[in-house]
Parts: structure tokens; sequence; C-alpha cells
């Protein structure tokens, strides 16, 4: 096995953070290769439970209902769906130390208990880096899912909803309504050095977000709009300006 090859599997352990001790051969190696010195390889292992993630997303799955609920903020198999459309129809892949379901997990308990990366990576037991590769991969896969189920369906506004016909408290004074529209603040950690537009009345930071639901209560659109301390009015002026909104929608 050349030096390349023993390098790739070094640095393609995600399960640790990966220590280079002062072994001699490794520091040699590493100086030939990229220039590295000693210096650069003095890092210590911090995580060596391995298969404590995969243990943690076991739990979550066929433990506790509450637990999962809690943690990831859905059932068991709410969660056990989404895995497999992300891996069946949006491209989501298991590496050879993690499965789609534990990062699926990680991504759920990052937005949903606002954690940070380090730690989910204490939680899971991998690197700050395999996380944040994690993240990012998961994020995608659910915006390509999102473009596909958060708009409209097929001539749903051709007709006038079956929820408003028949009802006289609402017909025929919302015969063209199509939903519900509003806004929401949702907390968010600013760039750093730049959080005072994040900051709205209630002193947290946000994001002052736009969502339009149907009368069968789902998500037809929604838009991660402008800083919290914008007013309303500004976050719907820049979603109808500068947003490629179906036109039923505005029409």
């Amino acid at each position: 096995m050349d030096s390349n090859s023993i390098l790739r599997l070094l640095i393609e352990d995600d399960e640790l953070d990966l220590l280079f001790d002062e072994n001699q051969y490794m520091c040699a190696l590493l100086e030939e290769m990229g220039g590295a010195t000693e210096a650069d390889a003095d890092r210590q292992l911090v995580r060596t439970n391995r298969g404590e993630g995969w243990r943690r997303v076991q739990r979550f799955m066929n433990g506790s209902e509450v637990q999962c609920y809690e943690i990831l903020r859905m059932n068991q198999e709410t969660f056990k769906s989404l895995c497999k459309v992300l891996s069946e129809k949006y491209g989501l892949k298991e590496t050879h130390n993690i499965f789609v379901e534990e990062s699926v997990a990680m991504f759920l308990e990052t937005v949903g208990q606002d954690a940070t990366v380090r730690a989910i990576a204490e939680h899971y037991q991998h690197s700050t880096d395999t996380v944040k590769r994690k993240l990012e991969q998961v994020l995608s896969s659910l915006l390509k899912l999102a473009s596909d189920i958060v708009k409209p369906t097929r001539n749903e506004f051709a007709t006038a909803s079956p929820f408003l016909e028949g009802k006289p408290q609402y017909w025929p004074y919302f015969r063209n309504c199509i939903g519900a529209l509003d806004g929401t603040h949702i907390t968010v950690r600013p760039p750093c050095g730049n959080s005072e537009p994040f900051r709205g009345r209630k002193g947290e930071p946000t994001m002052n977000v736009l969502a339009i639901c149907n009368f069968d209560m789902r998500f037809i659109y929604a838009y991660v709009g402008v800083p919290g301390r914008a007013h309303d009015t500004k976050l719907e002026n820049t979603t109808w300006s500068t947003q490629a909104i179906q036109p039923e929608l505005v029409t």
C-alpha cells in the first residue's frame, strides 16, 4: 500500500477526531506529502465511543415514542418514512460509517433543539467536520423534497375549495380565497458582528418567515424572508417583487 492510500485510510475515519501522534514514520509521511510539521499533527482523540451515534438513533426509532418526538420533533413512523424518501428519491446516501437514519437524526436534533455542531458531535461521537458535512447533505436533500411538496397541486385553484362551498358563513364571501397567509418569527443565530438587523421588538434574533397554506392545512408556499427587525409589510413587498411565485398565487 502506497503513502497516498495510507493517508486516505486515516483521514476517511469518520468516527473519530483523528490523532496523528508523534510516531516518527507518520510525521515523516505527512511532511513528505504536504509539508506538514510535527505541530500540525498534534491532535488528540476526543470521541472514541464507536457506534454510539447509531445506538442513539436505534433508541429513537425503536424505544420511547415520546423521546423520539421530544428530541427529533416527529414521531417514529414519520422519521422512518422521511429517511426512506430522502434515500430513495432525493439522493441522500449512507457511508461506510454513518447510515442515512443517523444523518437525518443529527440534522433534526440540530434544528429541533437549536443544538451546536459540537454538541451533536459529542452526542453522536463523530468529528465536527463529519457532522457539518452530513448536515449539509441532509439539508440539500430536504431542499429538493421541499421544492416538490411545498407548492400547489396541479389545477388546485381551478375550482373553489370544498371547505368553503355550502357553508354560509364563508360562501360566497370567500369563494376566490385559496388559503391563509401569515408571517412568523423563527429564532436564529445571526452572523457574528451583524446581529442588530435580526433583533425585533422582543429582543431575540429572528428571521421573519412568510408562509401560505391551503384549506387542507398543506403549505403551498414558504419564503425565509428578511431579518426579524423588518416589518411584515417589507417581507410581503420583498416576496412579491423578488421571488418566483406561482402566478396563481398572486392573481
